[in-house]
C-alpha cells in the first residue's frame, strides 16, 4: 500500500475516534439524555473503521489486517483523548462535525479498491461459450494501471496482452477478460501477492 494510503488510514482512525470520544464527552458533561441518539457519531465511527479494514484486506492477509486495524484504533483513541483533554473547554458541535467530515472525506479518498501495479492472487471464473464449460480457479494475475494484463496458470502457462485486451478493474474490484478464442475469465477477490 502507498504511503498516502496509510496517511488516509490514520486520518480515518483519528477523526472517527475523536468524533466518538467527543460525543461521549458531551453526553457526560451535560449529564442529560437529550443527546441520546448516537446514530450519526456511531455511524461515522463505524464507517471510519470498516472502510480502512476493507482497504487493508485488499492488500494484506486477514491476520495482518486485524493487527493493523487494532494498532490504528489504539493510536486513534490515544490521539483523540489528547485532542479532547487539551481542548475540552473549546470543543463544540462544529468541531465534532468537522472531525466527522474529515473522516468521511479521508475514507472516500482511501478507496478500498485502489490497486498498485504488480501480481495478485485472484479468484478466476472460467467460461467456454462453445462447450458451456464453467470452472473457478485461484490464479495469479498481473495488474498494470488498474487493468488485468496477464493471467498465470499453475502448470506454467499464461495469457497476456497477445491473447486478450487488458481488462479494466471496476470499483467492485472485478474485471472480465475475453481472450482471442472468446473464452471468458471473470476476475475477482484480488489479494496482493502471488498464489501459493
Amino acid at each position: 500500500m502507498e504511503c498516502l494510503t496509510y496517511l488516509y488510514l490514520g486520518i480515518c482512525y483519528i477523526s472517527g475516534c475523536t468524533a466518538y470520544r467527543y460525543y461521549k464527552l458531551r453526553k457526560q458533561l451535560h449529564n442529560t439524555t437529550t443527546i441520546d441518539k448516537p446514530f450519526i457519531p456511531y455511524l461515522i465511527y463505524g464507517y471510519t473503521l470498516i472502510i480502512p479494514l476493507i482497504a487493508l484486506l485488499k492488500n494484506h492477509t486477514i491476520i495482518e489486517s486485524i493487527i493493523y486495524q487494532l494498532i490504528g484504533v489504539i493510536i486513534g483513541l490515544c490521539v483523540a483523548d489528547y485532542i479532547i483533554s487539551e481542548h475540552k473547554t473549546k470543543l463544540n458541535w462544529s468541531i465534532l462535525i468537522l472531525f466527522m467530515a474529515i473522516g468521511m472525506v479521508s475514507c472516500i479518498f482511501l478507496n478500498p479498491y485502489r490497486l498498485k501495479n504488480g501480481k495478485y492472487c485472484a479468484q478466476v471464473s472460467y467460461y467456454n461459450p462453445n462447450t458451456e464449460t464453467e470452472n473457478t480457479y485461484t490464479l495469479t494475475v498481473k495488474v498494470v494501471d488498474k487493468k488485468i494484463t496477464e493471467i498465470h496458470f499453475p502448470k506454467g502457462g499464461w495469457l497476456d496482452e497477445t491473447h486478450f485486451e487488458a481488462a479494466e478493474i471496476d470499483e467492485k474490484g472485478t474485471a472480465l477478460v475475453v481472450d482471442d478464442r472468446d473464452y471468458e475469465y471473470s476476475v475477482s477477490d484480488l489479494k496482493r501477492g502471488e498464489c501459493n
